[in-house]
């Protein structure tokens, strides 16, 4: 030892003069022991800090595919989603946003193109917070990445749909502005290569998108078909658009399962043990407890 317990009690610099006066006394062996620790418990940490980073990056990936959206839809050839119950999804707790959705395949021409037809996708105003985009105006549209690709548009090319199947449609007639280009096959395959316009939050829809925070999931699941009006002869089904992936696996429950969980603490336990008997031998003394001394 450097020296006594000071009386007024052991301070931090005293620990640290003990420590240093310990290493000096032992020498190489000192700085060689301090030295595999450390390597043994920062590549124990690291061990864990990637598992644990692969987990996290698995969710990321899952929910940036789709995998918080669930997807309400009539049971029914036919049915059809109120669009304004839809919309007023967005006021409930555990629920991000939700927008009423139509998709079109193919349902428009493009002036200038008269050998495509467009898919064309309606939805209410909740899609932007979605896809991460300001509110859109009644003259722009979102294009979807195939199509900006395909026809080298990005944000601020403009377009119009043919007249007469826009009117047919009741779709707008004039020049549209392209407000983002976005990936929309995060809503649907469908959507995927389509045209994205806003519509008001009156009427039916083929479909009601909502999009959940996890924790809520499994009671959204269940409350949403009578939220938007089911009825014992139409009934709504309630689907999550990535049935397997993140949400399925409980990311949390993965995390706190992770096989790498107790590598940290092995690294301590066998680092102590290392320190214990490195201790003895510095000593001079035996590691070996003594048998007990016969009293009689």
């Amino acid at each position: 030892m450097s020296g006594e317990i000071p009386r007024n009690g052991w301070r931090a610099r005293h620990s640290v003069a003990e420590a240093v006066a310990n290493v000096r006394g032992s020498g190489f062996l000192a700085v060689t022991v301090i030295a595999v620790v450390a390597v043994m418990v920062a590549a124990a940490v690291a061990v864990d800090l990637a598992a644990a980073h692969k987990i996290v990056a698995a969710e990321d990936s899952y929910l940036a595919s789709g995998g918080d959206l669930l997807i309400a839809r009539p049971t029914s050839d036919g049915g059809v989603i109120d669009a304004a119950a839809c919309a007023s999804l967005s006021g409930v707790e555990g629920v991000r946003t939700a927008f009423a959705l139509d998709v079109q395949t193919g349902a428009v021409g493009i002036v200038g193109r008269p050998e495509t037809r467009q898919t064309v996708v309606t939805a209410t105003s909740g899609v932007a917070a979605l896809l991460g985009i300001e509110p859109l105006h009644a003259d722009q549209a979102v294009v979807s990445t195939l199509i900006a690709d395909r026809w080298q548009w990005s944000t601020g090319s403009r377009f119009q749909f043919e007249p007469d199947a826009a009117s047919d449609l009741n779709l707008p007639q004039g020049v549209l502005t392209t407000a983002a280009v976005a990936d929309l096959g995060l809503i649907s395959e469908g959507a995927s290569t389509g045209v994205l316009l806003t519509r008001t939050e009156t009427g039916t829809a083929q479909t009601c998108y909502v999009q959940v925070a996890a924790a809520y999931k499994d009671d959204l699941m269940e409350a949403i078909p009578a939220l938007l009006g089911e009825t014992s002869t139409e009934a709504i089904q309630v689907a999550e658009r990535l049935p397997a992936g993140g949400f399925a696996q409980d990311p949390a429950h993965e995390f706190d399962a992770r096989s790498t969980r107790w590598i940290g603490a092995a690294a301590g336990a066998i680092a102590g043990l290392l320190w214990a008997v490195v201790g003895c031998r510095v000593a001079g003394g035996s590691c070996t407890p003594r048998p007990p001394r016969n009293r009689t």
